[in-house]
């Protein structure tokens, strides 16, 4: 039993709901990227605390030497073109963490349109499996006139039989016995053939269900 149609829809509504995974995708690539173009001020800012560190120390060790001669030189052109470039890569990283409160509002944005799309998928889903129920209730409507058909011609005929016999006639007699056992039905274990039933029922709805969400339909 297949419904193309309403399988379509199913692979619409995913398809809709992976198209917006990937732009939440992209989204969210950006974001990396304006993260880390604040990565330089944290490099700079490293680099002067460097500086800082050997001016102090080359400083303590003209001290310990008794202060004699001319004091170490400040290294004031590397740390003029570090001041520089940290204001710069500030004012980068002002205008990137801008830029994310944009982006940070299109990735929500994005959010409740995949949230919708993924109910979607659901109910198309959910409408798709339930489709096969009009059809597999007249099968099952079906069968059952046809059970109480059979029962009814093995009825009808036990009854001609018990009528039609002559009872000191064993060869009248012989055919009543031969029709009571299908009435009966005594071979028959119903629980067995009931859970069996069952189980195949659910590992096929199982499956089903687990085509829909991976689009992958195989009947």
């Amino acid at each position: 039993m297949t419904d193309t149609t309403h399988q379509q829809r199913v692979l619409n509504a995913l398809e809709a709901h992976r198209g917006i995974g990937a732009q939440r995708q992209q989204k969210m690539d950006v974001l990396s990227q304006l993260s880390a173009a604040g990565d330089p001020e944290r490099d700079i800012r490293s680099q002067l605390d460097a500086l800082d560190k050997a001016e102090a120390d080359a400083m303590d060790k003209w001290a310990a030497a008794g202060a004699k001669g001319d004091a170490p030189a400040l290294d004031h052109a590397a740390r003029e073109a570090l001041v520089r470039q940290l204001a710069e890569s500030q004012a980068q990283s002002v205008a990137a963490d801008k830029a994310a409160q944009k982006v940070k509002g299109q990735i929500a944005e994005l959010n409740k349109q995949g949230d919708a799309a993924l109910a979607l998928h659901k109910v198309e889903s959910l409408a798709y499996l339930t489709s096969f129920a009009e059809e597999l209730g007249e099968e099952y409507r079906q069968a059952r006139i046809q059970v109480e058909r059979s029962r009814a011609m093995l009825v009808a005929l036990d009854r001609l039989l018990a009528q039609a016999q002559t009872l000191s006639d064993r060869r009248t007699t012989a055919f009543l016995p031969l029709v009571a056992p299908h009435l009966q039905q005594r071979d028959l274990c119903i629980e067995k053939v009931q859970s069996a039933a069952m189980d195949a029922a659910t590992e096929h709805w199982r499956t089903l269900w687990a085509q829909c969400m991976s689009g992958k339909f195989t009947e």
